[in-house]
């Protein structure tokens, strides 16, 4: 069946597209979804489950560290594994291992001098897809790989703080850590190097380092030890998924997904809408599409994921006008702002105001906000505390200072990206009613690639920032782009505070998951006080998924949609 081409501009042309597929699925068709329906009716016993599945990309590679970041897909966490995996609610836990290590459970120690050693207990019946035991030696193999310098599409500089990896027997890996580093537990995952399949690559690695990509094994040939194998791949058009009878955490209730790789929007909207397509994973179509297509789609349905927040960057080093830095005056500025009026505006109500840098998808949200400081709109307030700073109102309604110099900002926002633009708009408009002359630019990206102008931003910049936690390490004093470093720094509001940069290092050193919340709760409480980072609302990612299916949730920060593909199910 081709794909249709349809563009979809207004909710009328998806009303009416819905009308002209409605009929033409009621005669008789061709493709998946009738192959699936031949092969039901004549099935003796109960009939082969089938999905069919579309990533916004044409990845080249099955093995997703390989592929570009705006190709990537979603069929890597579908096929493949690693020592440890997270749940929907962004919690680790096992997979080819038995248990993840953690201090608790004694497979996580930490030593006087900072030093670690994890231990995993591999599961004795772990097996790649062609019958292969997996064992301690695949995963020391991993690491030889990941590490070597020769091989820079996979070298990972994480790597570098290990000491060394070794394999005590067949079913346990040791590795000893040179310095404390609170993701140690990600290792030999999607995020620290997926396992690798020793005997197929050991040989062309040893012999041919250079053309080792060149090997099908990371793409038409690919043998993961994940929830479905690989019967067929095809660049630019799908992959075809079995289910694996074997894998360590129970067969997929699916027997067989396809994969298409359909890179444009468009497109992918066409097919969701006829059922060609039963579900959209990995990077999805945008908000915008989603709510169009949710209100006119009656078979299928909309799943939400918190993925990032939209923030408010104040300039902290050397700004316009000085009083930026006071941080009495980002506070008026922040409750000057409807925030909950934008998130219902920009995000449709399905987001919510970002009081804590943690959104409400982490597992220590709930455990942290009740030291987290938050700003109702309050306008009148707002501009009470602006005239405490010695500003007085003009008769044009605009605050002035002393010498009659009026009080105006800059607000800075990506023109590339969606959200942040109107967003700056609407705070402008906020601002200048509580009497603060705003100015809005929009930066195109030839401005964008001037980092010394774009990280010496006059008052403000409006950005979509990650709320993981590995991100926070940005906003260390350390992280300052300044000329020393060519602004190179990813501390974008170029926030410098002594007891901040304490609490993180703290934390990137506290292992005990109770005693490193602890300083993760200090750590946002410090945040909604001083405002380095000034939260607006959480940005979300849709997945659009058909009724028929079951069981699929919304990509987020940690993990995609394929996660849980062992549980996905179909009603019919």
């Amino acid at each position: 069946m081709e794909r249709p081409s349809v563009r979809l501009r207004t909710p009328g042309l998806i009303v009416l597209l819905l009308a002209i597929l409605a009929a033409a699925c009621a005669a008789p068709g061709t493709g998946v979804g009738s192959q699936s329906g031949a092969q039901q009716a004549g099935a003796p016993s109960s009939p082969t489950k089938r999905i069919t599945a579309a990533v916004l990309a044409d990845p080249p590679f099955v093995y997703a560290r390989l592929n570009p970041p705006s190709t990537t897909g979603g069929t890597e966490s579908m096929v493949h594994v690693g020592l440890t995996r997270f749940d929907r609610f962004g919690v680790r836990g096992p997979a080819l291992a038995k248990e993840a290590p953690s201090v608790e459970n004694g497979l996580w120690r930490v030593f006087p001098d900072g030093k670690m050693q994890l231990t995993w207990n591999l599961r004795p019946d772990a097996q790649w897809h062609d019958g292969t035991p997996f064992t301690s030696a695949d995963v020391v193999f991993t690491a030889n790989v990941v590490r070597d310098r020769d091989v820079p599409q996979l070298r990972d500089r994480r790597y570098d703080m290990i000491e060394s990896v070794e394999a005590p027997d067949p079913h346990t890996v040791v590795v000893n850590w040179r310095q404390t580093y609170i993701e140690a537990d990600a290792l030999f995952t999607y995020d620290l190097g997926l396992p690798i399949a020793k005997h197929i690559v050991e040989g062309v690695y040893a012999e041919n380092k250079a053309g080792l990509f060149e090997h099908a094994y990371w793409s038409t040939e690919f043998v993961g030890a994940g929830p479905y194998r690989l019967k067929e791949y095809v660049p630019s058009s799908h992959a075809l998924l079995e289910a694996n009878d074997r894998y360590v955490l129970g067969r997929p209730k699916v027997d067989v997904i396809e994969v298409k790789f359909i890179p444009e929007s468009n497109t992918m909207i066409a097919n969701l809408l006829s059922g060609t397509v039963d579900v959209g994973i990995g990077r999805n179509i945008s908000l915008d599409q989603a709510l169009q297509m949710r209100d006119n789609w009656r078979a299928g349905r909309m799943e939400i994921g918190y993925k990032s927040w939209h923030v408010i960057y104040p300039q902290l080093l050397n700004p316009t006008p000085a009083v930026v830095t006071d941080v009495q005056f980002r506070r008026a500025l922040l409750q000057a702002i409807d925030r909950e009026q934008m998130a219902e505006t920009l995000i449709a109500g399905l987001s919510s105001v970002a009081h804590n840098y943690l959104n409400p998808q982490e597992p220590e949200h709930n455990e942290v906000m009740a030291s987290v400081t938050q700003y109702a709109h309050d306008p009148r307030r707002s501009m009470q505390m602006i005239e405490s700073l010695g500003y007085r109102l003009g008769a044009d309604g605009g605050f002035r200072d002393a010498d009659g110099q009026q009080l105006s900002v800059q607000l800075w926002a990506n023109a590339q990206l969606d959200v942040p633009p109107k967003a700056a708009l609407a705070i402008a408009d906020y601002w200048q009613r509580a009497g603060v002359k705003t100015e809005t630019s929009m930066m195109a990206p030839q401005m964008l690639a001037d980092l010394e102008r774009v990280t010496t931003f006059p008052s403000f910049t409006v950005s979509q920032n990650p709320d993981d936690k590995a991100y926070l390490q940005n906003f260390h004093s350390s992280n300052l782009p300044l000329p020393s470093n060519n602004f190179t720094g990813q501390n974008k509001p170029r926030y410098s505070n002594a007891e901040f940069d304490r609490l993180l290092d703290r934390f990137y050193v506290t292992i005990s998951r109770g005693e490193r919340t602890e300083v993760l709760r200090q750590i946002v409480a410090h945040i909604s006080d001083q405002l380095p980072l000034m939260g607006l609302f959480y940005n979300v990612e849709p997945t659009m998924v058909n009724n028929r299916v079951l069981n699929v949730y919304a990509r987020t920060q940690e993990t995609d949609q394929g996660r849980n593909v062992h549980e996905w199910d179909v009603t019919r």
